[in-house]
């Protein structure tokens, strides 16, 4: 059995030098590593982080997400760091916008 972990964050918009990242999801799972079948998905952590810049409208639309939702939180990089290192295999989420955010 081989544990994974799909990732995916929101952002406050598409700038990655005035905005910044808002949500982290984390989905962990179980698969056998010979057929590469799920055996398990686990319920998704959520976590929100205030990076300390104002929501774009536009995002706001389309992630969802208000300032009121992430406003004083802090991602908890224990956790987020546990679940990773306990990860054999990463599936990030990337997409153009999460292309600016992590160069």
């Amino acid at each position: 059995m081989k544990r994974g972990v799909t990732l995916d964050t929101e952002t406050t918009g598409l700038d990655k030098e005035k905005d910044g990242i808002i949500e982290m999801t984390l989905i962990p799972f179980e698969f056998t590593s010979n057929s590469c079948e799920f055996t398990k998905i686990c319920s998704p952590i959520t976590q929100f982080n205030d990076p300390g810049v104002e929501m774009n409208e536009e995002a706001s639309t389309v992630n969802g997400i208000t300032e009121e939702m992430f406003r004083g939180k802090r991602f908890q990089r224990d956790l987020i760091e546990d679940v990773l290192n306990e990860s054999d295999f990463i599936f990030v989420e990337f997409e153009n916008v999460h292309q600016r955010y992590s160069s």
